[in-house]
């Protein structure tokens, strides 16, 4: 039973630690190629 449960517990960790990672990495990747590329030019185009 010992053995069972942390085999469980082990994987719903892993489970939930991929799923906040690739939520983190889509959050970032989507900021990134969306936010990150209009503020740049807003920016440099408002600057010049």
């Amino acid at each position: 039973m010992t053995k069972e449960k942390e085999y469980l517990l082990y994987c719903a960790f892993l489970t939930m630690t991929i799923q906040i990672m690739l939520h983190v990495y889509t959050l970032l990747s989507y900021k990134q190629g969306t936010f990150a590329t209009q503020n740049e030019k807003a920016g440099s185009i408002e600057v010049k």
